[in-house]
Parts: C-alpha cells; structure tokens; sequence
C-alpha cells in the first residue's frame, strides 16, 4: 500500500515544478518513508 503511494508521489514529483511550495516537503517525506518506514499520513498533502 504505502509504496503505491510513495510511486504517487514520485509521479507527482516529476509533473509538478519544483519552486512548487509542496514540492520539497513531499520529497522530504519519501526520504523519510524509505530510510524508516515511517506512517506518515501521505493523503494530508493531497488535502485542502
């Protein structure tokens, strides 16, 4: 489940650019979930 998620975010990554605001926070959070298999609630960043 959370690697699909994490593939989300990576395509998300490559279509956004990368001034954008989100842009550093989401990769933050995919070097976290790889380093320790963190339970970040991934869906927040999609969320208004």
């Amino acid at each position: 489940m959370q690697s699909k998620i994490v593939d989300v975010l990576m395509q998300w990554l490559m279509e956004v650019p990368p001034h954008e605001p989100l842009h550093r926070f989401v990769k933050l959070l995919i070097r976290s979930e790889h380093q320790e298999q963190s339970t970040f609630n991934y869906y927040t960043i999609f969320s208004d």
